[in-house]
């Protein structure tokens, strides 16, 4: 993600979209969530 906020960064692979969802929770305070939907 481009940018200069605390969650910019570069991310890759599983690691990466822990590493970012790890981030969203600590900037939100918790209270960030996400829904996994499939896409194939």
């Amino acid at each position: 993600m481009p940018g200069h906020v605390g969650i910019a960064g570069t991310y890759v692979g599983k690691q990466g979209l822990h590493d970012l969802a790890g981030k969203a929770m600590a900037i939100t305070s918790g209270t960030f969530s996400e829904q996994v939907e499939d896409g194939w």
